[in-house]
């Protein structure tokens, strides 16, 4: 819980002192995360849900997880950016996954018009482990700047039964999976499987550290691109 307080220096009966403020903090969540949650845009965050991404990751932020946590995310367009950093208590066997939710009738669809080159994503993993995104669809929407997914230094994150799409192909700085050269952005055991990847300059673009600084445990399999300008996929390291 968000409070905010002002200070005075009597408070007593005729004080005329000045108040100062706000001084702000946060109350520590009364329990770690688990279990399922929803995104769910027309109902305000409270309980077990969240309003957006944005609120949801607050809350992973702040808390922490003690076992496996999922996300249902309601039908309709959620228009934000989503940066996933370390997140406490993720392990191999405790993720955190964000998919549909079961009782949808249309696509759950995550989108942003990325305007810069280091706000280029809409989802990115930066520092992130151990996070799933599951048949989503995800839309970088912006007019030259398009990266869906974008890896900075993640272990253990899984992109499955994803549709994956830019706005065009005119640049090569629209991509719907991207992953951030050197060594200082090193991705490792991720799985890219059974997605759809459409537009773009390149479907997929993977650049690893170095040669001497190669990138490890990566899979890609069963995925499809199409409409794509240069390579369906390009790999480095």
């Amino acid at each position: 819980t968000d409070y905010c307080v002002y200070v005075r220096g009597v408070c007593g009966v005729g004080d005329t002192s000045m108040y100062f403020g706000p001084h702000c903090f946060k109350t520590r969540c009364t329990s770690t995360m688990s279990g399922i949650y929803t995104i769910n845009s027309a109902v305000a965050t409270g309980g077990t849900n969240y309003a957006s991404f944005a609120d949801a990751m607050n809350a992973l932020y702040s808390c922490g997880i003690s076992a496996p946590t999922t996300f249902h995310v309601k039908q309709g367009t959620y228009t934000e950016q989503v940066n996933i950093s370390s997140i406490l208590g993720t392990s191999t066997t405790n993720t955190v996954t964000f998919k549909p939710d079961p009782t949808n009738t249309t696509a759950a669809i995550l989108e942003f018009p990325a305007t810069t080159s280091i706000g280029n994503y809409v989802v990115q993993f930066d520092g992130a482990d151990n996070i799933i995104f599951d048949s989503l669809t995800v839309n970088a929407t912006g007019a030259s700047y398009g990266y869906g997914f974008r890896f900075m230094n993640a272990d253990y994150v899984t992109i499955k039964n994803c549709n994956i799409n830019c706005a065009s192909n005119t640049s090569s700085l629209q991509v719907p999976i991207y992953n951030q050269s050197g060594v200082a952005n090193m991705t490792q055991n991720c799985t890219i499987e059974n997605n759809t990847m459409t537009k773009g300059y390149y479907a997929m673009y993977w650049y690893g550290g170095s040669t001497t600084a190669k990138e490890i445990g990566n899979v890609v399999k069963n995925n499809s691109f199409t409409g794509f300008y240069y390579y369906g996929v390009r790999f480095y390291y």
